[in-house]
């Protein structure tokens, strides 16, 4: 509950995929319209949402609820796993290449 309070205060949102269809979402928003705050600001609103002078921090209109599970189209996981591979792709090219880097200025030693 903690980390999703978190989520709420730092007005982010996350979208887990578990598995290849099946994930969780979790609905991080800050009811208070902003997540850039100093610390007198934040408890202020958190007063506020205590007293229930502000709306839910649910999906829904009136709603409490943050976490959902879900399971997407297969369509949508192809469409992501097209976008997301040139990034995972270069990451790990990289991390080869850092790698080879360091080798060789062990090497040197």
């Amino acid at each position: 509950q903690m980390y999703i309070d978190l989520c709420s205060i730092s007005n982010i949102s996350v979208f887990i995929l578990s598995d290849t269809i099946y994930g969780h979402y979790i609905h991080g928003r800050a009811v208070h319209g902003h997540a850039d705050a100093d610390m007198a600001e934040i408890v202020t609103s958190l007063k506020r949402e205590e007293d229930n002078l502000c709306s839910k921090r649910g999906l829904g209109p009136d709603s409490e609820q943050q976490t959902f599970d879900m399971v997407i189209p297969i369509l949508l996981r192809t469409n992501y796993n097209r976008i997301t591979l040139p990034l995972t792709s270069r990451d790990i090219s990289s991390q080869r290449n850092a790698k080879s880097e360091t080798d060789k200025h062990i090497a040197t030693y």
